[in-house]
């Protein structure tokens, strides 16, 4: 549902560079979804086991942060 929100806003032109989040957001979907709309990501994780890792690109090279 938020992801079809986010979708929906840059769709009819609301301009951010931001997604903004608690830690009810903080899962890997919100992360693919910023990914895919070229946000940056601010959000607090939820509480538990998983670890993530977070990749990019740079002029086609990946680079693991």
């Amino acid at each position: 549902m938020a992801a079809d929100m986010v979708k929906r806003a840059l769709t009819k032109g609301f301009a951010t560079d931001y997604l903004v989040a608690d830690a009810w957001y903080g899962n890997k979907t919100t992360l693919r979804l910023t990914q895919a709309t070229d946000l940056t990501a601010i959000l607090r994780m939820k509480k538990d086991k998983m670890l993530y890792r977070y990749s990019y690109y740079v002029n086609g090279d990946g680079i693991r942060s």
